[in-house]
């Protein structure tokens, strides 16, 4: 029995005479939502902290310590959190791309900068001195992006490169 040459995505394995493919694209497209859905969800999960942090949480804490000097204390604070981030980023990408845990790749990273950052942002709380809110800040944009560098190579590793594109403008869009 000769066998046919598969169609442009579909792999040699999917391919068996009398198999009914839709069952395996409705399954890709729930897969699809599933994974829009997590990655917007946690996009949204080291989003709302940053940005409590960053409008509310900072300037009350440098009003606290530092009344007279308030704009200088933020782009200090600012331009640290910004380099902790850049380096961060770059780190944890290369860490998760190289994980290997029952987890996942990923999941580990994504675990461990979230329940940093919540310890940060509790004791950014407490703090009364201006370099430790230079030096927890710096902290938490370091593992916030423990969370997003992982996050967004979720896409690349788990959508198909035909609709990565439209999934990765609805992700973008969100």
């Amino acid at each position: 029995m000769s066998q046919t040459p598969p169609t442009p995505g579909q792999s040699a394995n999917t391919r068996t005479a009398g198999v009914d493919l839709s069952a395996t694209q409705a399954v890709r497209v729930l897969s699809m939502v599933r994974l829009a859905f997590a990655v917007i969800l946690g996009t949204l999960l080291w989003l709302a902290p940053f940005i409590a942090g960053i409008t509310v949480l900072l300037p009350a804490r440098i009003q606290a310590v530092a009344p007279d000097d308030k704009v200088g204390a933020i782009a200090v604070i600012s331009i640290a959190g910004s380099v902790a981030a850049l380096v961060a980023n770059i780190l944890f990408g290369a860490l998760s791309d190289r994980t290997r845990s029952r987890l996942g790749r990923r999941v580990p990273w994504m675990i461990v900068g979230s329940v940093a950052c919540a310890l940060t942002l509790f004791a950014l709380a407490f703090v009364g001195d201006l370099t430790l809110i230079v030096v927890l800040w710096c902290v938490f944009q370091f593992f916030l992006n423990a969370i997003v560098a992982p996050l967004l190579a979720v896409i690349p590793d788990r959508v198909p490169e035909r609709i990565r594109g439209t999934f990765s403008a609805i992700y973008e869009s969100a």
